[in-house]
């Protein structure tokens, strides 16, 4: 079988269906399947694996071969940070595996992208005013999300100079 890709926390059916009652099935490893016992089986576990599901019936065994590939998207976005005017900042995306496509973006659903292209993992900002960035990960249809509020201080310097005369 072809590797099925599956983003991390979602489940689905494995197995090459029916269920003969004269046969006896066994799936190998047993971690994050509902049904190690059946022809076809809930896979909802964490980790990527090669199941391998053996079919004994009539003295003869049979395999079936299902590689399954866990699409764990996780990325961090820094923490909400206030600017001195003017003052530039790197926002970077870590912890994420490689192939993942970041985007950088103003609007929550990433239709308006700051980074030149998705394999930039830093854009450089200088926020005049107080503004939310947001960071997707995406590998396929399996994806995270974060954001980091950028706050702009204004820091104002007064003086005053004062001549005194004498009388």
């Amino acid at each position: 079988q072809d590797t099925l890709a599956l983003c991390a926390g979602l489940q689905t059916q494995i197995g090459p269906g029916g269920n003969d009652p004269d046969a006896i099935y066994s799936w190998s490893p047993t971690t994050g399947l509902v049904s190690p016992n059946s022809a076809t089986t809930t896979f909802n576990g964490d980790s990527s694996a090669v199941y391998t599901l053996a079919i004994t019936q009539n003295g003869c065994i049979n395999y079936w071969i299902q590689p399954i590939a866990v699409l764990d998207v996780t990325i961090e976005a820094p923490s909400d940070t206030t600017l001195c005017d003017n003052a530039g900042l790197i926002l970077s995306a870590t912890d994420f595996i490689p192939g993942t496509s970041i985007v950088w973006s103003l609007s929550p659903d990433g239709s308006d992208p700051l980074n030149a292209n998705v394999n930039e993992a830093s854009i450089t900002v200088q926020p005049k005013i107080p503004t939310t960035y947001y960071l997707t990960g995406s590998i396929g249809d399996c994806s995270d999300r974060k954001s980091t509020r950028l706050n702009s201080s204004h820091l104002v310097i007064s003086y005053a100079v004062f001549c005194l005369k004498k009388k």
